[in-house]
């Protein structure tokens, strides 16, 4: 009955941790079943002590979801799928589940071979943490991957053993080997048992430390203790131990006749393995498990003058001990590694001149070193020096670490000016070239691109031309250079005909490669990467391409400092049939990688500045196509990216414009790690066209302050997400605004809360029926989240609701969102909550929306406009297809079904971004465009959500404006109105001043309620200072054109139709301008309350206010009179 009630207590313990409670009520239930461990001598009853709780899991309010999900599991050994387990065997408690549930993993590395990581098929989005991980419904499948790799012995390794063989001696009483892991059992009549390997410690020096790993676990069902023993004396009784109980204790302890607790933290010891390290240098000790460490110790009696030792105990009778993999290495000391460039005399901390590293960042005496110089256009590396060891030999970039009394070696690498040739054209031809050619004239081309590759260097002003026509098959263009800022490489084409095409055939990875250059132009290219493997057709789901990466274009860094100006503009990218499990392959692609050791950062800080993306066309592209950047120096979570160090160094002045994008297997166009990003006038099509699982058309990830506007998406397919938009995990500051969401599957806008989010603001944009659902959150609602001043058009009703939210226990919490002056036009009978309707119910705030179309207004909303025609002029108009290449925007016309009538009843009807800020609580607002993702996250976490919103602190990028609606409208003046639209009275032309219009006065005869314009009124600018709200008709502002300069919507002759090869683009750092009327004209709307003036007063003298006649008087009055009336009219509407 004893042991009975010791299983019942250890499920129940069980139970209660993986359902996600504290230690404290895990203990709690455990001590309610009255359960007693033996206990020896040597152990000490922690029962009634207090448990230091370990981090409880995030809960979800509401049941798991009904969605169920299927687990595969592989297992890869060196690097390839392995099937017959050789490397080691993956298994799991369940491999199907609904949606929050919890899944544990076992995996067993086999002898000869040493497990490396885990990883799925998500993205990360689904994290393994301790062997668990929880169920998503975003991923009905998840496949789960452990990779294995042969093991190599580490050259400071002193022991280890996997078990997996015959013992190397007789094994104690109640020791044994099975299936790979030594158990250790107590025999009969004894207190308690261990096991100590023979290890020969003359290996480490008393100045040198050690590390003993092993991972650890409870073989039975039964609690126990079991101990790590790392000093001891010549008896056993003597030994410094880590100790960990099934009751959730890690102590460190001394035990010689007596047993002394020095220190204690959370953890417990179950039925899966944990990972130990015990790391001892000279009087200190660190204790890890799994990865994080848990105690510190300082001996202050020379460990009691007990020796370096392992021995492996079990403490509890009846409760097998597991051990396996058990590790002892020696800690040399190591000496920090420095390396400066130098210029002129001075450390040149921008790199400028160059870049130099070292291939570890710190090393032991005897350690060979290896550096690396990256010189940048126009200098040169001269040498190396030494600083204090002038004798140190540095050959072919490689020195030996020296012994001696120093603290951290310096090497300071040279640079100096370089003499830099002319710049020169080089020609390639692939029908009449010849590779033996000078190549510096169309009749001297070379034939190939191999033949770009071997050229020595190519310097700041050469151009590489492709002829027209030309076809280079299965090959890659990469070249060894870089440009400047003032004379940039360009590579692009010469001749007439067909843009030159590059076919990679899937024999190239990358068909054009860029590696650590800079001030490179591409442009006019045509590129495909079509692998006959795989099937070509490009079927809605029919890509069975798994396993193979194929790309366009790749670009990448490392220890490069700042990479400037890189542009692709104007290609054709088409027919890349890529490997649709892998985000990181199809079209265009940016990144930066570091060199990460021990957990550290370390090299040269990279990144770029000035990238532009412009007027290419994307069409059959598996499986993304255009993602920058992915960037080492920029993860903002853990869990994004395990194993690289939170940082913030991101790429800025990025700018993705007017591209096409047609029949993209996953995401259109993200844009990551960067600050400041703006993505806009694109125009994305049937995304997620290939079975993926999810994906949106355009969406920033991991980014700050970035702007998507004057963008249109549709038909991207899929409900797993399938958005048009979204606003992405571990960003801040995002806006989207000006943009034109309709037809897609998934719904217009997804927000993120998996990882830290902060600030998105959704502003100013029209969807039109978007199915499935509006809006959702998935994983929770980031603080900050501001929805406002959008128009929704739907014909149907949406199943999942207008607002859905989903999985929040994987994520970070459901916080106050914020929704307001929106337009929802809904068929009657539609729900506005799906999912976890009661935090919806409880978290979002909703105040002064319309509804319309048949929806009932929400309960929730505290000043809601119910109306059945909001007065807007032709709901539901929108184009549902786009025959263009270039995107839908307010500017264009076709959108005009959602301007409002003069009559509508969201005229006047909104509020302004501070009233509703106000409104909803905000006491102080928060600035946060200086600070990164993770920063602002955990600053906010300890305020109000209503006081991380953006407000008016929109991020500052050059040509950005905030002061306008969907139309191009000014939002300057009065009352806003609710909807992407901002009313505007029509302008009636100005008449002939010679012919004065009957209902006009005469312009010579002023109205006498409007002020002499020689003593202008306080709330009318003097027409000769024109008030910079309405700019003087001589002097054009940004948002009234010049009539003699063409409508960026309206080629012309000087600005080339964007269907059309462009030959100069505007500059990256400018957004492009939107919104203005067909004819050159900005519309201004009239101030809320005046009447409407139909042309400009003239200056007139007081003598010919004494001539007005009486008929002009009563002319006059009539006509104000009548405008007088129609304002009321209209304000009353």
């Amino acid at each position: 009955m004893k042991h009975m009630k010791k299983r019942i207590s250890c499920m129940i313990l069980t139970a209660t941790l993986l359902a996600g409670g504290s230690l404290e009520y895990a203990v709690a239930a455990e001590e309610q079943q009255n359960v007693s461990e033996i206990v020896t001598e040597e152990q000490v009853e922690i029962q009634s002590e207090e448990i230091v709780p370990q981090e409880e899991m995030v809960q979800t309010e509401e049941q798991a979801a009904a969605t169920e999900c299927q687990v595969v599991l592989e297992t890869y050994t060196d690097g390839k799928l392995d099937e017959e387990h050789i490397g080691g065997t993956l298994t799991a408690d369940k491999l199907s589940g609904h949606s929050g549930e919890w899944v544990t993993l076992t995996v067993k590395a086999n002898h000869g071979y040493v497990f490396q990581r885990y990883d799925t098929n998500t993205d990360n989005l689904v994290t393994i943490d301790n062997n668990r991980f929880q169920l998503n419904e975003k991923f009905p499948t998840v496949v789960v991957k452990a990779y294995f790799t042969t093991r190599e012995p580490g050259k400071d390794e002193v022991f280890f053993d996997d078990f997996g063989g015959e013992p190397g001696a007789t094994l104690p009483g109640g020791v044994h080997i099975s299936n790979g892991e030594l158990v250790v059992d107590i025999p009969e009549g004894q207190g308690s048992n261990f096991y100590e390997p023979a290890i020969d410690w003359s290996q480490v020096s008393a100045q040198e430390g050690y590390r003993i790993s092993v991972d650890v676990r409870r073989v039975t069902q039964t609690s126990g203790t079991m101990q790590i023993a790392f000093r001891g004396g010549e008896q056993s009784t003597q030994r410094y131990v880590v100790a960990i109980n099934s009751q959730g204790s890690l102590m460190l302890r001394k035990i010689d006749g007596t047993n002394v607790e020095l220190k204690k933290a959370a953890f417990q010891l179950t039925d899966q393995y944990a990972h130990i390290e015990v790391t001892v240098v000279k009087n200190e000790v660190r204790v890890s498990a799994n990865g994080q460490e848990l105690v510190a110790y300082t001996e202050q009696n020379n460990w009691g003058g007990m020796t370096p030792k392992v021995q492996l105990w079990n403490m509890t009778q009846g409760a097998s001990m597991g051990f396996d993999n058990l590790l002892v290495e020696k800690i040399c000391e190591k000496k920090p590694i420095e390396v400066v460039t130098i210029y002129n005399g001075q450390e040149d901390l921008e790199h400028r001149a160059g870049t130099a590293v070292s291939d570890v960042a710190e090393a032991k005496a005897g350690d060979t070193v290896t550096l690396q110089t990256i010189p940048k256009a126009g200098y040169r590396f001269k040498e190396y020096q030494v600083e204090g060891m002038e004798s140190l030999s540095i050959v072919d970039n490689k020195f030996v670490m020296p012994a001696g009394e120093f603290e951290k070696l310096r090497v300071n690498a040279v640079f100096e000016d370089d003499t830099v040739r002319e710049a020169k054209t080089f020609y390639v031809d692939s029908e009449g070239g010849n590779d033996q050619s000078a190549g510096t004239s169309e009749k001297e081309a070379w034939r190939t691109l191999g033949r770009i590759k071997e050229q020595n260097l190519f310097v700041p002003g050469d151009r590489i031309l492709l002829k027209c026509g030309s076809v280079f098959r299965g090959e890659q263009l990469a070249f060894q250079g870089m440009g400047s800022a003032e004379q940039p490489i360009e590579i692009s084409s010469y001749g007439e005909g067909e843009l030159p095409r590059l076919e990679g055939n899937g024999e190239v990875e990358n068909v054009i490669s860029l590696y650590n250059q800079q001030y490179i132009h591409i442009n006019r290219l045509e590129i495909t990467n079509l692998d006959q493997k795989y099937n070509q057709n490009f079927e809605l789901n029919g890509s069975n391409n798994q396993e193979k990466a194929l790309r366009a274009i790749n670009v990448s860094i490392r220890d490069f400092g700042t990479a400037s100006d890189i542009r692709i503009e104007d290609c054709y990218i088409h027919d890349i049939n890529g490997n649709i499990k892998s985000k990181w392959n199809g079209g265009i692609f940016f990144d930066v990688k570091a060199n990460i050791q021990n957990g550290t950062l370390t090299g040269v800080p990279s990144k770029y500045d000035q990238i532009l993306i412009s007027g290419c066309t994307f069409e059959r592209v598996d499986r993304s196509g255009i993602k920058l950047i992915s960037s080492q120096w920029c993860n903002q979570w853990e869990k994004n990216d395990p194993g690289v160090p939170v940082n913030w160094y991101p790429s800025t002045n990025v700018v993705v414009r007017d591209n096409y994008m047609e029949k993209i297997g996953g995401d259109g166009i993200t844009v990551r790690d960067t600050d400041g990003a703006l993505i806009e006038h694109n125009l994305v099509r049937d995304c997620r066209y290939q079975n993926t699982g999810y994906n949106v058309g355009i969406w920033p990830f991991e980014a700050a302050n970035t702007v998507l506007q004057y963008n249109e998406a549709y038909e991207t397919h899929g409900t797993t997400d399938g958005q048009g938009l979204d606003c992405d995990h571990a960003s801040s500051n995002s806006v989207m605004q000006y943009n034109y969401s309709h037809n897609n599957e998934g719904g217009f806008m997804l927000i993120m809360g998996g990882y830290p989010h902060t600030g998105a603001t959704v502003r100013y944009n029209i969807s039109q029926n978007d199915r499935d659902k509006t809006f959702e959150f998935a994983q929770g609602c980031p603080k900050g989240t501001m929805i406002y001043n959008n128009t929704i058009y739907s014909d149907q009703l949406l199943e999942r609701g207008v607002f859905f939210l989903s999985n929040t226990g994987a994520g970070q919490g459901v916080n106050d969102t914020f929704a307001f002056n929106n337009v929802f036009h809904y068929p009657e009978g539609q729900k506005f909550y799906g999912g976890e309707t009661q935090n919806l119910t409880t978290y979002m705030k909703l105040y002064n929306n319309a509804y319309t179309g048949g929806i009932e207004e929400f309960e929730g909303d505290d000043n809601p406009l119910k109306a059945e025609d909001a007065g807007l002029t032709a709901p539901g108009t929108g184009p549902e297809v786009n025959e263009s290449k270039t995107a839908v925007t307010g500017s264009s016309g076709a959108l005009d079904g959602y301007k409002l009538e003069d009559t509508s009843v969201l005229i006047d009807k909104g509020i302004t971004v501070d009233e509703a800020w106000k409104h909803f609580g905000g006491t102080e607002l928060v600035d946060g465009r200086g600070m990164s993702p993770r920063n602002l996250f955990e600053q906010a976490k300890n305020g109000n959500s209503i006081d991380y919103v953006m407000g008016n602190n929109f991020p500052q990028i050059n040509g950005v404006g905030y002061d306008k609606d969907f139309f191009g409208n000014s939002l300057a003046d009065g009352k806003p109105d609710i909807g992407a639209a901002e009313f505007l009275a029509s302008v009636p032309e100005q008449p002939d001043p010679e012919q004065p219009d009957p209902e006009q006065p005469d312009p010579e005869q002023p109205n006498p309620e409007q002020p002499n314009p020689e003593q202008p009124n306080p709330e009318q600018p003097n027409p000769e200072q024109p008030n910079p709200e309405q700019p003087n008709p001589e002097q054009p502002s940004p948002e009234q054109p010049n009539p003699e300069q063409p409508n960026p919507e309206q080629p012309s002759p000087e600005q080339p139709n964007p269907e059309q090869p462009k030959p100069e683009q505007p500059k990256p750092e400018q957004s492009k301008p939107d919104g203005e009327k067909p004819n050159g004209q900005t519309a201004q709307k009239p101030s809320k309350g005046e009447s409407v003036k139909t042309g400009d007063p003239v200056v007139v003298t007081g003598l010919i206010l004494l001539l007005i006649v009486s008929g002009g008087i009563i002319m006059i009055c009539f006509c104000v009179s009548k405008r007088n009336r129609k304002t009321a009219n209209r304000k009353e509407n």
